[in-house]
This record gives C-alpha cells, sequence and structure tokens, in this order.
C-alpha cells in the first residue's frame, strides 16, 4: 500500500515538472515568441490583427495563442478565443477596463466611418482603420445583428452601411454610386 502511494506520489512530481520544464520551453520556438511578444505589447488584440501585424496566416497565429494559452502563458479574455492577454501582467480591475474598453474600440470606429463616409466594402474598411479583414468581417457581423449596420453582397464583395437613427435609407444599397474602395478606384460591378 506505500509502495501504490509513493509511485503516485512520484508520477504527480514528475508531471509537475515535466509541465514546468514544457512551459520554460514554451518561448523557444521564433514564430510563438514573436506572437505572445506581440500580445504582451497589445492586451487584448484580435488574433485576426496579430496575424495582419506579424505577417503571418490566422490560423498560425491562432494555433500559438492557444498553444500559450494551455501554457498559461496568455488567456482568452473573450471566451471565444480571439482576442489575448498576458496571464499575470494586469490586475484584475485593469482586465476588467480592457476587457469594458474593447467593446467600444473598433466597433465604434467602424461605425462612425461609415456613417462619416458612407457605403464601404469590408477590405476597405480593414485598410482604411489599420484592423485585418477577419476583425472587421467579425465586427460588421456583431453590427448587423445589432441592427447598426447592414450588409449586401455586390459581386464579389461585401458592402456594409450604417443603418441612420430612423432605420429607414433612402437609397438601396446595390444603387449606392459612386461606391469607391480605400484607393479611390470604382467598384467594379458584376452583371450577376
Amino acid at each position: 500500500m506505500v509502495l501504490a502511494g509513493g509511485v503516485a506520489l512520484g508520477l504527480v512530481a514528475g508531471a509537475i515538472l515535466y509541465t514546468r520544464l514544457q512551459r520554460e520551453r514554451a518561448l523557444e520556438q521564433g514564430t510563438r515568441k514573436r506572437v505572445y511578444g506581440a500580445i504582451c505589447q497589445e492586451p487584448g488584440v484580435r488574433v485576426g490583427t496579430l496575424a495582419t501585424r506579424l505577417g503571418l496566416d490566422h490560423n498560425t497565429v491562432l494555433y500559438h495563442a492557444r498553444v500559450l494559452q494551455s501554457f498559461q502563458l496568455v488567456k482568452a479574455i473573450d471566451g471565444a478565443g480571439r482576442r489575448y492577454m498576458p496571464m499575470g501582467a494586469l490586475s484584475p480591475e485593469e482586465e476588467a477596463q480592457l476587457s469594458k474598453d474593447l467593446v467600444g474600440g473598433s466597433p465604434k470606429a467602424i461605425y462612425e466611418h461609415l456613417n462619416m463616409r458612407g457605403p464601404s466594402g469590408i477590405s476597405s474598411l480593414a485598410h482604411a482603420l489599420g484592423l485585418a479583414y477577419s476583425t472587421v468581417a467579425a465586427i460588421v457581423n456583431t453590427l448587423e445583428k445589432q441592427g447598426l449596420v447592414d450588409r449586401e453582397r455586390i459581386g464579389r464583395r461585401w458592402v456594409v452601411r450604417a443603418v441612420p437613427a430612423g432605420g429607414q435609407h433612402t437609397t438601396p444599397l446595390g444603387d449606392v454610386t459612386p461606391l469607391r474602395r480605400a484607393t479611390n478606384r470604382p467598384i467594379r460591378r458584376s452583371s450577376t
């Protein structure tokens, strides 16, 4: 009986030591270290934005963020694993404030951009605001569910516009002219 307890204790101690060694080695991988550094530099950053800034594929950044999370170096703050912050770097009050601030930052910028400049493609919005396409698409989806924006597929592009306070548009989205990209070139519309 004593021998079984000693073996079990030895296995637990070995597992803890192995986990610590692995955690220390987690940042030896170059790409993972870059992802971790970027998360530490800008807590609460979206995976898509990280991918754009680091010049990496979205899935690569997501993989490394999840590995960092499994080693408890970072944690997801939105529950869906799209925004990360370093573990223990912020106080609970700072974490709560960061989570609160994230609700208004980019969504507010997108809505204000659409209100001031009119309808725009998602790619154009991403370029104009310096955000990743995936980040803008996710925010537009949320804003659409809240009834703040409309979007319509025109050709191969999604075009988005802010919903006015009254909720009624004077022009159908497909008839908006001139609809321009961030580069000020007219959008080609397909006949389909």
